[in-house]
């Protein structure tokens, strides 16, 4: 007999993406990325690929981040914080060439509150001389 696929509760995922979250903080990547791969892969919510950028982010993986991305954007060409994230990447691989032209990029569309907030930030961190 097949089983068939299962599904999570909203409430569910919220909760296994806070403890994804939580086995970030505390370094234990290998928890976390195994949480956001199953959610990204039960449920295509931007959610759950910007937990799986951020274990890659923080395990110092930014090609694996950045190929995430790429992936995330042949999908949803137009998300604006995945895009930033890419260009959090690039600047951590010292690619300030290829993080300035997503950042400027951005800074000319109307995204939300946080997205612009994120790409001033690392704006200014380029001009700070973040990444060189």
């Amino acid at each position: 007999m097949t089983e068939k696929p299962r599904t999570l509760s909203r409430e569910t995922k919220k909760v296994l993406s806070e403890l994804g979250y939580y086995y970030i903080d505390k370094k234990d990547f290998d928890k976390a990325e195994a949480i956001f791969s199953c959610l990204a892969n039960l449920d295509d919510q931007p959610a759950f690929y910007y937990g799986l950028v951020n274990v890659y982010f923080a395990k110092g993986d930014h090609l694996h981040a950045i190929d995430l991305c790429r992936e995330f954007l042949g999908q949803h060409p137009d998300d604006g914080l995945i895009q930033a994230y890419m260009a959090e990447n690039h600047i951590f691989l010292g690619q300030r060439d290829q993080a300035r032209a997503i950042l400027n990029k951005l800074a000319g569309q109307q995204t939300e509150p946080e997205v612009q907030e994120l790409v001033s930030n690392l704006l200014q961190g380029l001009e700070q001389g973040l990444g060189a």
